[in-house]
């Protein structure tokens, strides 16, 4: 798969997860655009999982079918899975479990569905994880629940508001190849990082995503997704956004070929940031400016796109993109999210 083809892909996979996240319904080899982890199931034997990062899906999951080199429930001495009576299980609600009408003393199995038509279906269990460590080390992290599945297309983390509280991460810029992303739970590095420069309240009534205002063009509800690659705006403050761009940048424009982005700019870089005004999204109590690189994607030669996509639903998300070369913190029992500037590949 080329660059190209994968910035277009990554657009596609930014349309079904707005979708997802609207329908309140819960793809491919990831690329420079997507953020995967790297974990440990520890068992016996510890097993090494490779998971793409996700907040806007509210369960965890990787693919533990007997006969799979990923992950087998059966040699793990330390993993377990939840009864229906649970409430792991019930945190599900029912349409996410299979439980009604069973004995409750039953496996819990889960459901996710796609908008795209991809599911993924396994029993909601618990097992002890390590993660990397900022010296390559491995950090155990106790036990965590997660959907061990038995039929899934691919393995992604999503997000776990009943266990751990706190969380953050730091996303590099793509062109940044000898550096990674990464993600910290609990909050130690939170609490050691003094320089937050602001932070945002989400709505706490909804349990499964991070939904948060945006106030300068009014349009609503907006969610976190670093699950979502491209920002994606509704229609009426799209077209507000992308009409006054039209009108500072005094460069050639014309469409993306295929016609996946409205907006786009032909001539360097070099161009582009000279010419093009700095953006800036403005949520309650926030401000989170963009640069040059985490507004617009080079889509081919000397042609840059805005990477931030019309949205055809009620809903916006702020996706990966734009969240890049920030320290994003999550506190979920304090209902905020904080941000703080910093080049992440030196963090």
């Amino acid at each position: 798969m080329t660059n190209l083809e994968r910035i277009r892909a990554a657009a596609y996979r930014s349309f079904l997860r707005l979708k997802h996240i609207h329908s309140l319904t819960t793809s491919s080899p990831s690329s420079r655009q997507e953020y995967d982890i790297s974990s440990r199931l520890a068992g016996t034997p510890p097993t090494q999982i490779q998971s793409f990062m996700d907040t806007g899906s509210d369960v965890i999951w990787i693919k533990c079918l007997q006969s799979s080199n990923v992950f087998n429930p059966a040699e793990s001495s330390s993993c377990s899975y939840y009864s229906c009576d649970s409430l792991s299980c019930n945190d599900l609600g029912a349409s996410g479990n299979t439980c009604g009408g069973r004995d409750f003393r039953e496996p819990c199995y889960y459901i996710g569905e796609y908008v795209d038509g991809s599911t993924t279906r396994g029993t909601i269990s618990h097992d002890k994880f390590a993660f990397e460590g900022s010296e390559r080390e491995l950090v155990d992290v106790g036990h965590l629940d997660f959907g061990c599945s038995y039929y899934s297309s691919w393995e992604f983390v999503g997000n776990q508001t009943n266990r751990k509280t706190k969380f953050s991460y730091c996303m590099v810029l793509p062109d940044n190849e000898e550096s990674v992303s990464r993600i910290y739970f609990g909050s130690e590095k939170q609490s050691s990082h003094t320089a937050w420069c602001c932070q945002t309240p989400f709505d706490q009534e909804e349990k499964a995503y991070y939904y948060v205002t945006l106030n300068e063009i009014s349009i609503g509800g907006f969610v976190f997704d670093s699950g979502t690659t491209y920002t994606m705006l509704r229609s009426e403050a799209y077209d507000v956004f992308v009409t006054a761009l039209h009108k500072a940048i005094r460069l050639l424009q014309r469409r993306d070929p295929m016609e996946w982005f409205e907006k786009c700019f032909e001539g360097s870089f070099q161009d582009l940031d000279s010419a093009g005004p700095d953006v800036t999204f403005f949520f309650y109590g926030v401000q989170v400016m963009l640069t040059k690189q985490t507004t617009y994607i080079e889509v081919e030669q000397v042609l840059w796109c805005l990477a931030i996509i019309r949205s055809n639903e009620k809903l916006s998300t702020f996706g990966n993109i734009q969240q890049r070369n920030y320290f994003v913190g999550y506190d979920v029992e304090q209902g905020v999210v904080s941000f703080a500037p910093v080049d992440c590949a030196t963090f």
